[in-house]
């Protein structure tokens, strides 16, 4: 995880605040001042064609409680 990697020396990360509940005294929080708080997009992806009745329900869960109507925008992959 990010934070493993914080905590093995390798990098820096920004988190969400409730991620400071998952590691203590390996990893040093710094909050942004109220002032700088920022905002970012999620993005949720799943594979093509999965028709799974699970994860059906959880894209209609997640497109209620974010607002969002119909269909996500495609990004092609880079990977190959």
């Amino acid at each position: 995880t990010t934070l493993g990697l914080v905590a093995s020396g390798i990098g820096i990360s920004i988190v969400p605040i409730t991620a400071t509940k998952m590691r203590s005294g390996d990893v040093a929080y710094i909050p942004f001042k109220e002032s700088d708080i920022m905002t970012s997009n999620v993005v949720m992806t799943h594979r093509t064609g999965d028709i799974a009745p699970e994860l059906q329900l959880f894209i209609k869960r997640v497109r209620l409680l974010s607002g969002i109507s119909r269909q996500r925008k495609k990004v092609k992959s880079s990977l190959k």
